[in-house]
């Protein structure tokens, strides 16, 4: 979701929201779910257990726009070094 949003806005384009845009994710950093299963894969009795790797914070889609959004402009106007 963030990288579909990311590409539409260095492209100049508006990114799409279907619905309303309050659905809402759990964004985890890929790091952060490797840990997670490794140690879940380490732990006795867990096998063929379901598990869920996440933050337990949501964010809705109308707030990473605007996020995503401000954050891109101020990559793109940053002086380069």
């Amino acid at each position: 979701m963030i990288s579909l949003f990311i590409s539409a806005l260095v492209d100049g384009r508006q990114p799409t929201i279907f619905g309303d845009g309050e659905q809402t994710r759990d964004f985890t950093y890929v790091a952060n779910v490797v840990d997670g299963v490794l140690r879940a894969a380490e732990t006795p009795g867990l096998a063929g257990q379901v598990i869920n790797v996440a933050t337990g914070g949501r964010v809705s889609l109308n707030h990473l726009f605007p996020d995503a959004s401000r954050d891109h402009r101020r990559r793109s106007h940053a002086p380069l070094r």
